[in-house]
């Protein structure tokens, strides 16, 4: 029980990690094609949020 726990935890963790990778990276590239396209950085972060929440939702149906 333990030892599950604690892979529980550490994949967690490895998520968490996973998705701040994935959210820098996408600011980052976002942060280019916004600068090519000119478009402010509020919409730029609407964008973001959006791309976000569908994958969020896309993640937890995938896993029911």
């Amino acid at each position: 029980r333990a030892f599950y726990e604690r892979g529980n935890m550490k994949r967690f963790i490895i998520d968490v990690g996973v998705v701040f990778g994935v959210v820098l990276s996408l600011r980052a590239i976002l942060g280019a094609v916004c600068g090519l396209v000119r478009l402010n950085m509020a919409e730029c972060f609407c964008i973001l949020l959006v791309v976000v929440f569908v994958l969020g939702t896309l993640r937890v149906i995938k896993k029911f």
